[in-house]
Parts: structure tokens; C-alpha cells; sequence
């Protein structure tokens, strides 16, 4: 598979791989099933501080995670509550099939953000929850 340069260039740097300190942090996906992502924040007044993360996973998993981490610092919460995983995926202009990697790092991002306000919801669990109750 072919990456694209800026994917290749976020995998290798890993910018804001780790937790900063006193991050409150969120977690999304499963080691078992080949993608885990851990994202961290800082807040002060609305606005993120910093940010960084922890990722097992394929190549678009890690660069989509160290992507967020740079994209987040300085933002509002309500403009950060905005990003969807497929922005995450068009900035970093994955293959379709990488997709899913884009939305496991939105997944713990929306779990981090729960630390300031917005609950989680089952989509946002890392758990999977069958909607015809599990038949």
C-alpha cells in the first residue's frame, strides 16, 4: 500500500506521541483487534493546552492519532467537539479501507472530551453495542 506523504511523515515523527501531564484522557478500540488509541488533553478556559497520545496499531492509526495531537493545541472545545474522523482522513488522505483507523482515533478523542462536558455515548465506548439486542 501506498501512504501518502503526509501520513509517512506523521508515522515516522510521531508528534505528540505520550500523555502530557495531567492530561485527562480517553481510550477507543481493542489490542485484539489490531488498533488501540489512547488520547490525552489539557484544557484551560475552553480552550486545549496541549495534547498527545498512545496507539498500537497500523501506520494510518499512529499518523491519525499524531496528526490530532498537533491539530488540537490552541483550539476551542466547541470547534474540536466539530471534527469528525473522516476529516481526520481527508487531511491525511487515507484509502478507504484505512478509514476505520481515522474513526477509532475520533472515537477516543470523543471520550477524552467527556473530562470536559460532553458524555460519552456507547459509539464512543471502544465496546461494541449490538442495536437488536445482542440476536
Amino acid at each position: 500500500m501506498a501512504w501518502s506523504e503526509v501520513v509517512l511523515r506523521h508515522y515516522r515523527e510521531l508528534p505528540g506521541a505520550g500523555l502530557p501531564a495531567g492530561a485527562c484522557s480517553g481510550e477507543a478500540g481493542r489490542v485484539a483487534e489490531g488498533r488501540r488509541v489512547v488520547i490525552g488533553l489539557t484544557v484551560d478556559a475552553e480552550r486545549i493546552v496541549d495534547a498527545g497520545f498512545l496507539a498500537f496499531g497500523c501506520p494510518a492509526t499512529l499518523a491519525a492519532a499524531a496528526w490530532l495531537s498537533q491539530w488540537l493545541p490552541g483550539r476551542g472545545l466547541d470547534e474540536v467537539r466539530g471534527l469528525r474522523g473522516l476529516e481526520i482522513a481527508e487531511a491525511l488522505a487515507l484509502p478507504a479501507e484505512r478509514l476505520s483507523a481515522a474513526l477509532v482515533v475520533e472515537d477516543a478523542l470523543r471520550a477524552a472530551l467527556a473530562c470536559f462536558g460532553e458524555p460519552p455515548t456507547a459509539a464512543y465506548t471502544g465496546e461494541y453495542q449490538p442495536t437488536d439486542g445482542g440476536r
